[in-house]
């Protein structure tokens, strides 16, 4: 992407030296090293990060820079300029999140509803200034996150996005148990009381989910990390798919007014694609 720069990386063996700081991880992300900042993505950087950090970096005064790695980047500058000027308005964001979507051919499509795009168990949100995406169930609990502004990366991230919550779901069953055990863990530390904060049985949920080998054997070598996301794609796969004949387990109680202004408030959505949901604060267990 940039000649004259990896010339002059080549040249003087930049890959090779010893710096400090953020010379060490910018000048091999900028020649196409390392990963990308997307959270969750394990890929080269994209080519507009290597183009920030190649219109970021600053190298020490003691380096002689060749006057075209200098002209390089300045017009390298000038083109990201232009390019994200175009990505990160209202109307370039939009066509974006639209193009991202009709090539995903999901089933069924994917569009633009209550003001959201979607695709399958998604919602493509972009962060306020538009400088980054995220595929997220709900617009409250991303999956993958700081999605550069990238149809590849954005096409690619759904993908990665589908298959992260596939190894977080579990059989229906399995999730009621584990929603018990958290609810009771939950309750214990909530003085006994009956209206557990759905809150606190997510964070209890982390230790519910560990496999055999852990309880067989509980040291933190055998604790499995859980995915915080992992609570709503179980919570959400739980509430679709519940089909017992008995009264149900559980009960969520909605947020009231004054309650849906908390920070421990869980929003679990009222339509399948997620564009609407409803903020609840407490699971109360029926049996």
């Amino acid at each position: 992407m940039f000649p004259e720069f990896e010339k002059f990386v080549k040249d003087e063996n930049l890959l090779e030296k010893k710096f400090t700081g953020h010379l060490a991880a910018q000048i091999p992300r900028i020649v196409g090293q390392g990963k990308t900042k997307a959270v969750g993505m394990d890929l080269p950087p994209s080519p507009i990060e290597r183009k920030q950090e190649f219109v970021n970096l600053e190298l020490p005064s003691s380096f002689n820079v060749p006057t075209a790695v200098n002209d390089e980047r300045l017009h390298i500058k000038a083109e990201l300029e232009k390019e994200m000027k175009q990505l990160c308005s209202e109307e370039g964001a939009r066509s974006m999140a639209s193009n991202v979507i009709r090539n995903l051919k999901t089933d069924p499509p994917g569009g633009l509803k209550n003001n959201y795009f979607h695709a399958g168990r998604f919602l493509l949100i972009p962060d306020k200034k538009r400088l980054s995406w995220s595929w997220s169930i709900t617009a409250h609990y991303p999956i993958i996150e700081k999605i550069p502004p990238d149809f590849d990366y954005l096409v690619k991230a759904f993908s990665i996005a589908e298959e992260k919550v596939d190894q977080m779901v579990t059989p229906v069953e399995e999730f009621e148990k584990q929603m018990e055990l958290s609810w009771l863990l939950a309750r214990h530390y909530a003085l006994a009381s009956d209206k557990v904060l759905l809150s606190d049985v997510a964070r209890m949920y982390v230790i519910a989910s560990q496999d055999k080998k852990f309880w067989s054997n509980p040291q933190k070598k055998n604790f499995t990390d859980v995915p915080d996301a992992s609570f709503i794609a179980n919570l959400v796969n739980y509430k679709r798919n519940y089909k017992a004949s008995s009264e149900p387990v559980f009960e969520f109680m909605p947020a009231t007014l004054n309650d849906s202004y908390r920070k421990n408030v869980y929003h679990i959505p009222l339509d399948r694609e997620g564009t609407q949901t409803r903020p609840y604060v407490y699971i109360v267990k029926k049996r």
